[in-house]
């Protein structure tokens, strides 16, 4: 049976880690500038295929007891294994409709694909849905769809029409619920919860810092995609909009969480993602958590 939930608590909040899928894409996009031998040897030693590289999709509900938050909403219907964020939460006790606050901490396709429902409607009616200004702004942008329209936001043909076709789907019907920020160090969310800010993955890309009392969970989403990218820092993905930046976040903020020895959930990593980074040669090495599996009950 495959994972679906994980409960844990940070402080007082109750947390839980729900998956919306598994998506797949090609290992030369996922380390977009690594030499391709090196690449496939390092991918061959931890037993990974060298040619598409699974990725999870984590989203976070965090219940502080005022609020019930949502991070980020998955891919939504782009291959089989994806799609199942809403039917997970509810497997897990989360109903769509009680949530109060869904955070986008960026406009990729992986990150904004169930903020509507097979019909079209708003998947999390009651809630504000917040995001950075100048993300939005991005996504929204009639000149950077049509570079992504003509494969050329990134110079990723297909890719990018896909990453401008979600964010023309998913964005537009969800504008009467946004409060946008401006997503500056520690600004406030909801209490306990503050933005961190952490581009290059994208311009206004961001983390997330959950706090509760002496407890805190560093949410770092995007700035590695996958752990291999902790072991050689300077792989970039191929849809880093600003790769030179990005890098320069990923070793601010990984260096970060190891000198504070700080818990960390990485939307990507193997589920749950979660779990604590140490120093290692020039990167880090991520040792993930043990956690318990939140499985439906039998019938």
């Amino acid at each position: 049976m495959s994972q679906e939930a994980v409960h844990f608590a940070v402080g007082a909040f109750d947390c839980i880690a729900v998956t919306d899928g598994i998506s797949a894409f090609p290992a030369a996009v996922v380390f977009g500038n690594a030499a391709e031998e090196e690449r496939d040897r390092a991918l061959s030693s931890r037993g990974l295929p060298t040619d598409m590289v699974q990725s999870s999709l984590t989203s976070v509900v965090v219940t502080t007891g005022r609020y019930r938050v949502l991070i980020d909403t998955g891919i939504g219907p782009f291959m089989p294994s994806t799609g199942h964020l809403l039917e997970n939460m509810r497997t897990a006790g989360v109903e769509p409709e009680s949530i109060d606050v869904v955070v986008l901490t960026h406009g990729h396709p992986d990150h904004i694909g169930t903020t509507i429902d097979t019909d079209g409607r708003p998947a999390f009616p009651n809630a504000r849905i917040v995001m950075r200004q100048g993300e939005w702004d991005f996504w929204t942008d009639e000149s950077n769809l049509a570079k992504a329209a003509a494969g050329q936001l990134h110079n990723l043909g297909e890719l990018d029409q896909f990453m401008g076709n979600w964010a023309r789907t998913y964005l537009p019907p969800i504008h009467d619920q946004l409060d946008l920020i401006e997503g500056v160090s520690e600004e406030q969310i909801v209490p306990g919860i503050y933005a961190l800010p952490a581009p290059g993955h994208t311009t206004h890309h961001m983390g997330l810092i959950i706090a509760s009392g002496s407890d805190q969970l560093l949410n770092l989403v995007d700035v590695a995609i996958n752990p291999l990218h902790l072991a050689e820092p300077t792989w970039h993905p191929a849809f880093d909009f600003q790769p030179e930046i990005a890098i320069q976040t990923r070793r601010k903020i990984y260096d970060r969480a190891a000198a504070d020895h700080a818990r960390i959930l990485v939307y990507h990593f193997p589920f749950p993602g979660i779990g604590y980074v140490t120093r290692s040669g020039a990167g880090w090495h991520f040792e993930p958590e043990s956690t318990e599996i939140e499985r439906p009950l039998p019938e």
